[in-house]
């Protein structure tokens, strides 16, 4: 149940531009903007949002394109579709909610982070090509490779195999079904 002083935006409504204030705020048409407020921001069912979301609580049925920032709990609900980058201590996902973004959760003494368009972490982790490229480039290449099996090293370049753990080496020519 919504307070009475809970400002809704209703279905079919559709504004551009930022809300602030110390009230509740619920969306059932659309935003594009910002929404600063102190309790608890509802985008419903047939809401869509987007921009920046901050509030105390916040709760996804709809859709949001955005940044979203909690200091308490964000919920994603089941029929949630959240794109965007999610910053809060707490964050509740159903099985069903879509969430495609990054999700940073930071505990309510510290600071918010400084946004940054790619987390650090994930700047290498993000060219999967350069990586591929060396791999491919040292299987083709036809250099001394190594690979385990069984506990034994297989080294195609000298053709036999060694056990490591009984010190014992034979010849061995690995075959390729």
């Amino acid at each position: 149940m919504r307070k009475s002083n809970t400002t809704i935006i209703l279905e079919g409504m559709h504004l551009v531009g930022d809300v602030k204030g110390t009230h509740d705020f619920y969306l059932a048409g659309s935003l594009k903007g910002k929404v600063d407020v102190v309790e608890l921001v509802e985008v419903g069912k047939s809401g869509r949002f987007e921009g920046e979301l901050k509030a105390k609580n916040i709760i996804i049925a709809g859709e949001v394109d955005g940044t979203i920032i909690a200091k308490e709990l964000v919920e994603i609900h089941a029929s949630g579709h959240l794109k965007g980058d999610i910053i809060s201590p707490s964050i509740q996902l159903s099985r069903q909610a879509f969430f495609e973004g990054t999700i940073t959760m930071v505990r309510e003494d510290k600071k918010l982070p400084e946004k940054r368009s790619t987390p650090i972490w994930a700047k290498e982790f993000l060219k999967p090509t350069q990586r591929r490229r060396r791999t491919d480039s040292a299987v083709s290449s036809g250099k001394n490779l190594a690979a385990a099996v069984d506990g034994k090293n297989i080294d195609s370049s000298k053709s036999k195999v060694s056990n490591k753990t009984q010190g014992k080496s034979s010849n061995f020519k690995p075959s390729v079904k």
